[in-house]
């Protein structure tokens, strides 16, 4: 057993039970942000970066209280989606994955591989094509997404 990093720049990942999808529409990808934006503010933490792919997610977090951020926010967001689906049991596998970053350009070499994961995926040619990711928040940038969940995207805009 290894005691989990709670503090830093760390890069989180997950994916659903048995590499099942967690995200079927727009609205489960909504639910999914807003809760990632109010825990990350609940347990004073900031998002970095993210990516919502159909079965599993990114994020780079600024954070002290990793498991508690990270389990308020799974429980939360897999009730929703029991509830919606109509199903029960664990939603993603257990537990969730977590690398903590250490110097910035660790840290940004981790932001761009969370940007990148579209293009990985044979999903688009480049990270503008996919609105579920952060990408849309550098450089002052405008997107809907930014009513449900804050980036600080200072580090990679600087």
């Amino acid at each position: 057993y290894v005691k989990r990093v709670q503090e830093g720049s760390i890069h989180v990942y997950f994916r659903g039970n048995n590499r099942q999808n967690v995200f079927y529409d727009d609205a489960d990808r909504i639910s999914f942000l807003s809760r990632c934006g109010y825990y990350s503010n609940k347990y004073d933490s900031v998002v970095q970066e993210f990516v919502l792919m159909d079965n599993h997610v990114h994020l780079q977090l600024q954070t002290n209280q990793l498991t508690r951020l990270m389990k308020s926010m799974l429980v939360s967001f897999g009730h929703y989606y029991n509830k919606k689906h109509n199903t029960s049991g664990n939603l993603f596998q257990s537990p969730f994955n977590s690398v903590c970053k250490y110097s910035d350009e660790w840290k940004i070499d981790s932001m761009l591989y969370i940007l990148q994961n579209p293009l990985a995926a044979e999903i688009c040619k480049h990270p503008k094509e996919y609105k579920w990711s952060s990408y849309h928040f550098h450089f002052n940038g405008n997107t809907p997404l930014k009513k449900y969940i804050k980036v600080d995207t200072d580090l990679i805009d600087n």
